[in-house]
């Protein structure tokens, strides 16, 4: 609308313009004068009405864009930061996810946790401000960095908020704890009590203190202010709780605070018995992971949730291991602590644990040996949840389930439309699961729960289905000895799971293989050791093959092989020198094996690597002579050139 109409006088012109065009128009028209004076009067309320509405509109322009930024205040998102006008809100880039209580680093520890939508010189201002507290080293500096801040242009809300923010911040810097302390009191002194933006900072600051003169000195400091201020998130609880523990606790995705030091856990006694009534003392007792205590004492406390969450959480698992036998039994003990998660989310309306209780209720439900009682609750409690909150509950049942459980629920889940719902990568997980046990058949039913597209998605995935469907064909096989051979052959082409194909092979090589067989299947079971990386097992089975089938086809790969893990899984040139010595000795050994070519090939090369391109090129030189015929003559021609020149 301000491009098509800028000017309300404008529009005026452009009414009188019209009202004369409408006139000179009646003139030449031949009707009677009454109907003349009744056209120009409706055309003439048309244009005072449409006037009217044009000036209220650009009045209202005006009136907002002069309070476009007025009343400006910052609040927390999960996922960026809200700036908040009387035009409604306004996201702030915020790289990390910062919350509200976490935007004071900003100005505290120097990290760029979010950036102001402010212009580059008020940015270039602030910088030196915040730099100049950085570089302080006597009083000097301080108060230079107080003459910048003192200097910076109140252009809008947020650079104001900015300067106060500065002032706790230089206070700090030269020392002057008291001072620091009351510059955040002041600035939150009026807002609405309990702002988790003034506790976080008010508790920064005071364990920061701490850190600098002590307990004792500090809690005086808490002391004299409290007698001026009456400000419940100035609290003793900050000299025993570190801020990030204050962070853990308050984000959104509740993390576990961590496991307080001895003299952490002294300090925060002390407190306890020094101060009864501190605001915050259910705080300390939720460091000291005393829930019950919380719960019975402080059954209104803000953190009351979080406390009975994590007291439902200890009689599941103990808080320091995640993998912990459980501690509970029964399914009837399951089942009345699954609810126990259950009901926390009706217990605290608005709570931010929801999705964090239903995902405990999903893994103690999975816990329960009668798995169709446990999927019937699970379901039942399913019912009516929020499509995010259904995913997140279904899928952790997955992930904590067993394959053979897995596989009977995806089908449970597909009578019941609620399949969709579950991940792609859970029943992944899942049939990596069984296959690494060993099942090979319930993990190819669950790979084949998986969309085309997703079974074809890697090639790992790709080559281990195939191998899983070579081995459902041969699984009826009443040939003994070829259906273990075939299995293992079908493992080691998956290349990623040769793992699977060693014990088949050594089994195969002791109970069926013929006398004649056994090199191929030792020279087999060693490409198997390399694919999984056991190279020390690689070559004990190549010295094993060399020292009790010298003179077999299969000696000098054996001899060669040994040359390439040196040469390749070795380190060093020392390495590189054994490694052309193992190759020298197959050339010599068997003149007219297989393997030759490829030792003159390994050699040359490995002087190539060294930079040797004298030596390089001599051995290529014998490789064209003496194996005319190999499959490496045309890449050696190749290199000749590049070594003369």
């Amino acid at each position: 609308m301000n491009k098509i109409i800028p000017n309300i006088d404008n529009v005026y012109s452009l009414c009188a313009f019209f009202l004369l065009i409408a006139f000179l128009l009646l003139n030449k028209i031949k009707i009677k004068l009454w109907a003349k004076m009744l056209f120009l009067i409706t055309i003439l309320g048309i244009v005072i009405i449409v006037s009217t509405i044009l000036e209220e509109n650009h009045e209202t322009r005006e009136t907002a864009s002069k309070t476009d930024n007025k009343e400006i205040s910052i609040s927390g998102g999960e996922s960026n930061t809200l700036v908040y006008n009387e035009r409604g809100k306004v996201n702030v880039t915020n790289n990390y996810g910062a919350k509200e209580a976490e935007v004071v680093r900003d100005f505290y520890e120097g990290n760029q946790y979010w950036y102001l939508d402010i212009s580059d010189e008020d940015k270039r201002a602030i910088y030196e401000v915040r730099s100049a507290i950085h570089k302080a080293v006597n009083s000097d500096d301080i108060e230079y960095a107080e003459k910048l801040r003192e200097s910076l242009q109140e252009s809008n809300p947020l650079i104001k908020k900015v300067k106060d923010n500065l002032k706790a911040a230089i206070r700090l810097a030269g020392k002057d704890y008291k001072g620091a302390l009351e510059a955040i009191l002041v600035r939150y002194n009026g807002m609405p009590k309990g702002n988790i933006q003034n506790r976080w900072e008010l508790a920064w600051a005071i364990y920061r203190i701490k850190k600098s003169i002590g307990l004792k000195k500090t809690e005086d400091i808490i002391g004299d202010l409290k007698k001026k201020y009456d400000n419940s998130d100035l609290s003793y609880a900050w000299l025993a709780i570190p801020p990030e523990d204050l962070s853990f606790l308050y984000r959104i995705q509740f993390k576990m605070m961590n496991t307080p030091s001895k003299e952490r856990i002294k300090i925060a006694n002390y407190l306890l018995e020094e101060y009864p009534t501190d605001p915050y003392n259910d705080h300390v007792l939720f460091y000291l992971k005393k829930y019950k205590q919380i719960l019975e004492e402080y059954p209104n406390s803000i953190i009351a949730d979080r406390a009975e969450y994590m007291l439902n959480r200890e009689d599941f698992l103990p808080s320091d291991c995640q993998t912990a036998k459980l501690r509970i039994k029964t399914d009837a003990e399951f089942e009345q602590l699954a609810n126990r998660f259950l009901n926390i989310p009706k217990k605290y309306k608005g709570t931010e644990l929801t999705q964090s209780c239903y995902t405990m209720a999903a893994r103690v439900l999975a816990g329960m040996q009668d798995k169709y009682l446990s999927t019937k609750l699970l379901l039942n409690a399913n019912k009516g949840l929020r499509k995010k909150t259904s995913e997140s509950f279904l899928n952790q049942y997955v992930s904590s389930l067993t394959p053979e459980a897995t596989l009977v629920f995806l089908h449970i889940l597909q009578k019941r439309n609620l399949f969709s719902s579950i991940y792609d990568r859970n029943i992944i997980s899942q049939a990596i699961s069984a296959f690494d046990d060993k099942k090979y058949m319930l993990s190819l039913d669950l790979y084949n729960e998986l969309p085309s597209e997703v079974l074809s998605g890697s090639i790992q995935r790709y080559n281990r289905i195939a191998a899983l469907k070579k081995i459902y064909e041969i699984q009826n096989s009443k040939n003994s000895k070829a259906k273990l051979y075939e299995m293992a052959m079908a493992f080691k082409m998956s290349k990623h799971d040769s793992e699977h194909a060693i014990p088949l092979f050594i089994e195969y090589f002791n109970t069926y293989a013929r006398e004649d067989e056994k090199p191929k299947v030792l020279m087999l079971l060693a490409f198997c050791y390399r694919d999984s990386y056991e190279r020390e097992k690689m070559v004990a089975v190549y010295n094993f093959l060399l020292d009790n089938y010298p003179h077999h086809s299969f000696a000098d790969d054996a001899m060669a092989e040994i040359g390439v893990s040196y040469l390749l899984w070795g380190y060093g040139s020392a390495d590189d020198e054994t490694a052309r010595d193992w190759f020298r000795k197959t050339i010599d050994s068997y003149p007219n094996g297989n393997a030759i070519d490829n030792c003159y090939n390994w050699i040359a090369w490995s002087y190539y690597k060294e930079g040797n391109y004298q030596e390089s090129f001599n051995y290529y030189s014998l490789l064209l002579e003496r194996e005319p015929l190999s499959r490496f003559v045309e890449y050696a021609k190749n290199q000749i050139p590049k070594l003369l020149m």
